[in-house]
């Protein structure tokens, strides 16, 4: 199926489109993996992946919300920014979506029972997805707040110090 998931990405992706990601170093890993079997369309599967926007770092610079415990998981982040989750889908993270996948393909599953698993995994990735737009405009959101609350500060103090920095 390699070929024709780049022949797709390839059709819906235009060129020079910026991908976001939350964790993306697995999102380029696997693009550089599919360029790589795929010779036909590696060049535009790779510049896919060069042009990839990883949130994490946005969010480990710009946002903390104590729910988080600690963790940067985009299972943890997420609620913390918007009254998004994944609880309520049948997939709920990688993993899940991989094994649903492997169950579809295997010829003993039942076609009311693929076509059930297509949607599950359609609805996880449609949940993937929004939750990259929220979090993006969360985050852009949280970090010009950031800077504009820094800037008030130093521009209060008489001394002309500025104490505070942000980025």
């Amino acid at each position: 199926p390699r070929h024709a998931c780049a022949q797709a990405l390839v059709a819906v992706v235009p060129a020079g489109a910026t991908l976001v990601a939350y964790n993306a170093s697995f999102e380029k890993r696997v693009l550089e993996a599919l360029a790589a079997a795929v010779p036909t369309y590696a060049d535009r599967v790779i510049g896919m992946a060069e042009t990839i926007v990883d949130l994490l770092p946005v969010a480990r610079q710009s946002w903390y919300h104590r729910d988080q415990r600690g963790s940067w998981s985009l299972k943890a982040v997420l609620p913390t920014i918007a009254a998004l989750d994944y609880t309520g889908l049948e997939v709920k993270d990688g993993g899940a979506a991989q094994a649903a996948y492997l169950e579809a393909i295997d010829p003993a599953t039942t076609s009311d029972r693929k076509l059930a698993i297509a949607a599950a995994l359609r609805a996880y990735c449609e949940r993937d997805t929004w939750a990259m737009v929220v979090m993006a405009r969360a985050l852009r959101v949280s970090k010009l707040a950031a800077a504009e609350y820094v800037h008030n500060i130093n521009r209060t103090l008489s001394d002309g110090e500025q104490p505070f920095r942000h980025g």
